[in-house]
């Protein structure tokens, strides 16, 4: 029996990947690094660069995504600029967006603070 191989991607995503080298790559790459990185950090119990190395895996991740749609980031065929809502909207949203997370982080900032130093290793409920 002869098959035919297919890919399970758009024909567009296909050729932007494979068909010709682009800075594209530097999307997996950059993750791959992260990953390893994550790896290592959390071996030597770097809690905090563990972090930021999760984030920047999640970060190349949904980038090489967004690089592989672009300009088509709704499917099946509407882009960036067809599915965004009105400016008068998108402005409302970053006033509300500058107005409320300040507060968040602030919040959040005074609960790390009082709560700081309660729970030591070994204690607690693991």
């Amino acid at each position: 029996m002869v098959s035919t191989w297919t890919p399970l991607v758009s024909p567009e995503v296909y050729s932007r990947w494979l068909e010709q080298f682009q800075l594209i790559w530097v999307f997996p790459l950059l993750t791959l690094v992260c990953s390893s990185m994550a790896y290592r950090t959390m071996k030597r119990q770097d809690e905090g660069l563990a972090f930021v190395m999760s984030l920047g895996i999640f970060l190349f991740t949904y980038l090489g995504l967004i690089a592989s749609k672009w300009p088509v980031i709704v499917p099946p065929n509407y882009t960036i600029w067809d599915a965004s809502s009105a400016p008068e909207s998108q402005l409302f949203l970053l006033i509300g967006f500058l107005c409320v997370i300040p507060i968040v982080l602030a919040y959040t900032a005074w609960f790390y603070w009082v709560f700081r130093g309660k729970v030591k290793v070994g204690e607690g409920y693991h």
